[in-house]
């Protein structure tokens, strides 16, 4: 008889020392630069970019801890193979990894699901020609279970749906009896396997 754990292993450096004090110069710098030349408009956007860049960084920071260095990689890759600018990358993997954590994933765990996900956020994009806000909402029910949304690409992630996916892995335990942890990382599980075909959508189109 196969039993489910809830113990998955997914398989999925950057030195990030300092990032803060120079987002904070330049952002300064944005500021000097406006005020003399009266050309605020101009800057006011880079401004706040920056801004939001030192704010997701320390979202990052906090919920990553010593697995930072992943967000920090899926980041410099992102624009390239996901469509994805950094920042966008950051606030996605942050959102997740933030929310696997306040579920009681461990941070490797955690971690690996938070990025994954983002990936699949930035092909999610790229298939339904969507924003990457929404795609990130969309995945969002990896933690909250919530189907409204996910139901409108074809994905049902109802109970009987999950406990029936569960069947097919061996998985005898009652959806109804599972801790949050464990139903979290089984629609995981679901999501990426019905969400398989738009994987890599970016870079082929």
């Amino acid at each position: 008889m196969s039993t489910f754990d809830g113990n998955i292993i997914i398989g999925t450096s950057v030195d990030v020392g300092g990032i803060n004090t120079g987002l904070n110069k330049i952002s300064n710098a944005f500021r000097k630069l406006s005020h003399s030349t009266g050309i605020s408009g101009i800057f006011a956007d880079a401004t706040s970019a920056a801004s939001d860049l030192i704010e997701v960084q320390n979202i990052v920071d906090v919920t990553f801890e010593d697995m930072a260095w992943k967000a920090e990689r899926f980041a410099n890759v992102a624009i390239k193979q996901f469509g994805m600018s950094k920042l966008a990358a950051k606030q996605t993997a942050g959102s997740f990894m933030a929310m696997g954590r306040a579920m009681d994933l461990d941070k490797e765990n955690a971690s690996n699901i938070a990025i994954q996900l983002a990936a699949l956020s930035g092909d999610f994009a790229s298939f339904y020609n969507i924003s990457q806000e929404y795609a990130r909402v969309a995945l969002s029910a990896v933690y909250t279970g919530e189907t409204e949304t996910l139901k409108r690409y074809g994905v049902v992630l109802t109970e009987a749906n999950l406990q029936q996916f569960a069947m097919t892995k061996g998985i005898e335990s009652s959806i109804k009896k599972m801790s949050a942890r464990d139903k979290l990382i089984l629609r995981y599980m679901y999501i990426m396997e019905n969400l398989d075909f738009i994987q890599g959508d970016f870079v082929r189109t």
